[in-house]
Order: C-alpha cells, then sequence, then structure tokens
C-alpha cells in the first residue's frame, strides 16, 4: 500500500519534516472516521496506550513499568463509558528545539484544548499531565 509520493517529504533536517509523514493520511482519515462516527459522553478519559511491537524503528519507545514493555506510545482521549476512542495522537518522540515547556503542555495545547473545548465533558487525567500552568490553561478554555 503506498498513500503518498516521497519527493514531497521534506528533508530530515528540515523544521517542517514529519516522521510519520508515509502514514498521516491514513492516521487523518482514521481520525476523522473516528470524529463522524461517535460523540462521547460527557466523562472523557485521556491518558497514554502502548501499541506493541517488536521491531525496529525509531519511534518505540520502553516502558520497563508498564504491562506492554516496548512499542508506540499512543496519546488517547476516549470515551469513559465505553472506551470508544475519540481522538488520538502518536508521539513521535522528543520535540527538537519548541519543546521547551514540555510533552505535558504540549499534549494539553496541542490535543486536548482543540478536541474539548467548549463542549462541557469532564476530563479525566493522571498526574503528568496536571500541573497548575496547565490546569490554569485548561481553565481559561472551559475544559
Amino acid at each position: 500500500m503506498h498513500l503518498v509520493e516521497n519527493g514531497t517529504n521534506p528533508l530530515r533536517t528540515d523544521p517542517g519534516h514529519d516522521r510519520l509523514f508515509k502514514v498521516r493520511p491514513l492516521l487523518k482519515k482514521m481520525q476523522d472516521t473516528f470524529d463522524e462516527n461517535y460523540y462521547p459522553g460527557q466523562n472523557v478519559s485521556v491518558d497514554k496506550s502502548m501499541v506493541q511491537f517488536k521491531g525496529r524503528c525509531t519511534m518505540k519507545q520502553h516502558m520497563p513499568m508498564k504491562p506492554i514493555k516496548r512499542g508506540f506510545k499512543i496519546w488517547c482521549a476516549s470515551c469513559s463509558c465505553c472506551g470508544y476512542v475519540k481522538t488520538f495522537q502518536k508521539y513521535t518522540g522528543k520535540e527538537e528545539g519548541g519543546a521547551s515547556k514540555g510533552l505535558a503542555h504540549r499534549v494539553v495545547t496541542d490535543f486536548l484544548v482543540p478536541n474539548m473545548s467548549n463542549k462541557n465533558h469532564i476530563v479525566y487525567m493522571d498526574n503528568f499531565v496536571t500541573s497548575i500552568p496547565l490546569l490554569t490553561e485548561l481553565a481559561e478554555h472551559d475544559i
């Protein structure tokens, strides 16, 4: 299966390089389909999930304290009642340059705020995402 033209990908040294360039159209279509076909209840859970992968890839994570030790880390926002994944974001590794506020801030600003603001959801998350500056930012967006 071939999804994109390889020549249109920016070089790895360019700031606009996307590590998921070759599968981005498929991920976008999945994201749109998940969004169109289900509206979650009031309670939404945001947490990371591991998809088991034993091959070689630079985006593979190792988390020794988790049931799935090696694989791809994916941030998921899912309905608490049935577990349906409303939206997701693949973790592609540490960002170069622009990650001065950290991963938790990036998850909140890039993932939670655009997808959950002003929709009257109660968002449950673990202590990785909850800090005073981030909670203040969530409160500003009525999440």
